[in-house]
């Protein structure tokens, strides 16, 4: 699984949505989008001290994506 952390408000995420929706469309990746003025203690949990905030999970491990470009490509 790939989780978006973001908020509705932000400027970032806002401009990360095209990638993303690119990412979501394609066949090898699941995404789940989280907004976390909703969702604030999970994405808390899950580490998000900026947004967005991207994190990789498999099994019972969890990575997260860093700064990197948020291309689609890239994700």
């Amino acid at each position: 699984w790939l989780l978006v952390l973001h908020v509705q408000w932000c400027g970032h995420c806002q401009a990360m949505m095209p990638a993303l929706e690119q990412v979501e469309s394609g066949p090898s990746l699941r995404v789940a989008r989280l907004d976390c003025t909703e969702r604030h203690e999970l994405c808390k949990r899950l580490g998000a001290h900026e947004y967005p905030t991207i994190v990789a999970v498999k099994g019972h491990k969890v990575w997260s994506y860093g700064n990197e470009e948020r291309s689609a490509e890239k994700m």
